[in-house]
């Protein structure tokens, strides 16, 4: 397999901190005796409560109907009953009603072999039902409904399929233990998705300490039927995110408004490709993921097996609890992700990671002005200027800031990794989108 060297324009490299997670073995986490199950988990529309107070549930039963053509569905992670249906603020800050499911009854797939199906002799459209029923979002954190992602396009449309095996964000490394693991399982989704789509090439995408899983996965395409090319990228952050990606392995550019369609490009990270042949081959639905716990606070960093509504808190005492007191608790990634201070909140299909940080990681210095370095400009992956767009923001130059391309913004962090002013680039600039956003919408509403 030949080495790749991409020379990522812009970019930054940051610290290994995924040793202490990456080398150990995916645990099974304790089952919750109570899971909070948001019926937001991906983008679009929130779906539809089916389920009253006092119903009781199966394990997998349905318990939020996808509602509209960017919703999916939601099910019951634990067998139990509905104590209670509420009202929650997700660590993104939106808000979202939830199912609490208090734990009672038998497991009708946990512990079980489960019988596989033979899915090469089913129809694309029934492949996708199954998609669509399980409730596959993207589970990177973009949360695209996978039913739409994945339909079948017009013949010819996608030129390349890439598996994102960049694990996204320092820290984690959830998608590195997937590629270790279950590498066949691996390829057997990529297969499926070769078979809804069909690309002209596959190619599954290597990057950082993910490139010492090559030899699993290289021993599955070897037995796969599929034509699947291995490429191996140095690591840099971000190669993972995937408007990097697709111009990394296919030579094109795509502005970050604009999908990565448009270069003829489908892209599937590690997780959601499992969730994928986990739909097709067992009809199994989403209620549990792998989740990186990781940062210098925690006692015994790892990436555990857990299902969807259990609590930030019960994953960190799965790892035996805080080795000292966290500067800061994120979930997500350190460059994307958000900090929350309740640690009640719950698991969702979008949680890749807990990290509790150190004040030495979180190394927060006092913001001072700008001194002109253009260190932000020379670390954004899409070519802006950071600075440029943080000012025009500051003096409300809406139509200016927008032809800067505000909207190609991909909220990668590097900006505030690399600022040696502190000043916090990135998230003005995100915070600014939203701005921006709701002034159109509230205009259209009074037009």
């Amino acid at each position: 397999m030949k080495l790749i060297r991409t020379f990522l324009k812009g970019g930054v490299f940051t610290p290994d901190n995924t040793r202490s997670a990456r080398d150990v073995a995916t645990w099974n986490a304790m089952i919750p005796a109570r899971s909070v199950v948001p019926l937001l988990q991906h983008e679009g529309e929130p779906a539809r409560c089916v389920v009253e107070r006092g119903d009781r549930v199966d394990e997998g039963a349905l318990i939020g109907a996808a509602h509209g053509y960017q919703s999916a569905r939601v099910h019951a992670p634990i067998p139990g009953v509905v104590s209670e249906l509420t009202q929650l603020t997700l660590p993104d800050g939106r808000e979202s009603e939830a199912v609490v499911i208090e734990l009672d009854g038998e497991f009708r797939q946990l512990g079980r072999v489960l019988e596989p199906r033979d899915w090469r002799g089913l129809k694309n459209d029934r492949i996708q039902e199954q998609i669509f029923d399980a409730g596959v979002v993207g589970l990177a954190g973009d949360g695209v409904p996978s039913h739409v992602k994945y339909s079948p396009p017009s013949t010819g449309a996608v030129q390349y399929l890439i598996l994102n095996g960049c694990e996204p964000e320092p820290y984690l490394s959830n998608d590195y233990r997937l590629l270790r693991e279950r590498p066949e399982h691996v390829v057997e989704a990529l297969e499926i998705l070769i078979r809804l789509l069909a690309p002209k090439r596959t190619v599954i995408a290597l990057g950082g300490h993910t490139r010492s899983a090559a030899g699993g996965i290289r021993r599955a395409v070897a037995a796969s039927r599929a034509r699947i090319q291995l490429h191996r990228f140095a690591g840099k952050y971000p190669q993972g995110d995937e408007h990097v990606l697709v111009r990394s392995v296919t030579n094109r550019s795509v502005r970050g408004a604009s999908p990565v369609s448009e270069a003829g490009s489908m892209v599937v990270n590690v997780a959601t490709a499992v969730a994928v042949y986990e739909a097709v081959v067992f009809g199994k639905p989403v209620v549990e993921r792998i989740v990186t716990v990781a940062g210098g606070a925690i006692t015994r960093p790892g990436n555990l097996k857990v299902r969807i509504g259990a609590s930030i808190g019960d994953l960190i005492e799965e790892c035996e609890g805080f080795r000292e007191p966290p500067h800061k608790v994120v979930v997500g990634g350190p460059m994307r992700g958000s900090t929350v201070t309740d640690l009640s909140q719950p698991v969702t299909k979008l949680t890749t990671g807990i990290l509790a940080l150190t004040e030495a990681e979180v190394q927060a210095v006092p913001q001072t002005p700008c001194i002109r370095c253009g260190r932000c400009t020379r670390a954004c992956p899409m070519g802006l200027e950071p600075v440029l767009l943080y000012q025009l923001n500051a003096q409300r130059r809406n139509r200016a800031i927008t032809e800067a391309g505000l909207f190609d913004c991909t909220e990668c962090g590097c900006c505030s990794f690399i600022c040696p002013a502190g000043i916090a680039l990135a998230e003005d600039l995100k915070s600014a989108k939203s701005r921006l956003r709701s002034e159109e919408r509230d205009g259209r509403a009074r037009s």
